[in-house]
């Protein structure tokens, strides 16, 4: 396997993880203030997005958009799998 395959591997698992993890904190919040006038109320989840877009960005650069539809693709398949569980888990 050359350092290409490795660095894609390293950027769509990490695109999965950031998804992953952006899904399971939308519901936090986190509260920046505004020169002590305004708190700004943010998502957490929120807060991984644009990493999102930078790599899928990156991947369709390198890789094409054949990567990067696999990539987003496997995202939404692990994310449902992973709130399955989740559902699963909670009616025990």
């Amino acid at each position: 396997m050359n350092i290409r395959n490795k660095i894609y591997i390293f950027l769509c698992t990490s695109f999965v993880a950031i998804v992953i993890t952006g899904n399971l904190t939308y519901q936090k919040f986190v509260y920046l203030p505004i020169l002590n006038i305004y708190n700004f109320e943010l998502s957490v989840g929120a807060i991984f997005y644009p990493l999102t877009f930078l790599i899928t960005d990156l991947i369709t650069e390198f890789y094409g958009k054949p990567h990067a539809r696999f990539c987003v693709k496997l995202a939404v398949l692990i994310s449902i799998l992973i709130t399955l569980m989740l559902e699963h888990s909670c009616k025990c």
